[in-house]
């Protein structure tokens, strides 16, 4: 689940005003700049992030007979790009190409219990990124292939997690905000300060969700 890694293609889907992005991203497509559009998203729950991490943003869970929503249309893109729940997202950082932001994405309701991982993969180098709830972490685990890579070309500026249900508290370099009851979006912004050091995405470390922690 990469913004990085292409190796999704980006095909039209067979939904109305939108775009599918492999399964697990769906981008809203309002041409005629109307005030309202009607989307057809795929089945699923479904996370348009607020871009200032302080609201919970637009959320659908799209069964077999739900309604088609309409949306106010957004001059802002980010809001209408959908992230599929219970997924791990590696972006690149906008501010820096030689960075790169990990947003993971928990399910809205019930499965708060349950690990998410996926695999980030570049030229055979692999990373599997592993969110436990239950440990209160987030590992990386990396598997070097026998191609060389520069790892300061992937650098982990931030780390999101969406939807956490306990607060991790409001330590530095993190920073909670509630998004609902017992919900929060977790911030760990490594850029900020002087003399940071950043960690690879293709290097083994973990951080803590811990409330008080600081990793």
């Amino acid at each position: 689940s990469s913004g990085i890694n292409a190796e999704w293609p980006l095909r039209p889907g067979e939904k109305s005003n939108g775009v599918v992005i492999g399964e697990n991203l769906f981008m809203v497509v309002n041409l005629e700049g109307s005030p309202k559009v009607t989307v057809e998203l795929p089945e699923g729950e479904w996370l348009a992030p607020d871009p200032t991490l302080q609201t919970e943003g637009t959320h659908f869970n799209v069964e077999n007979d739900s309604p088609e929503p309409e949306l106010t249309y957004e001059e802002d893109v980010t809001k209408l790009i959908f992230y599929k729940l219970d997924n791990i997202f590696v972006l690149q950082d906008k501010d820096d190409e030689n960075k790169v932001e990990v947003h993971i994405f928990q399910y809205n309701e019930g499965y708060y219990n349950s690990d998410i991982t996926s695999t980030f993969t570049y030229n055979e180098h692999k990373t599997d990124i592993k969110m436990e709830p239950n440990n209160e972490q987030v590992t990386f685990t990396y598997t070097a292939a026998s191609s060389t890579i520069d790892k300061d070309k992937f650098k982990v500026s931030k780390l999101v997690i969406f939807y956490w249900n306990n607060d991790a508290g409001n330590e530095s370099p993190k920073s909670t905000y509630p998004v609902g009851s017992n919900k929060f979006n977790v911030v760990f912004n490594y850029s900020e300060g002087n003399n940071v050091v950043l960690k690879s995405i293709f290097e083994n470390w973990s951080e803590s969700l811990k409330e008080g922690s600081n990793s």
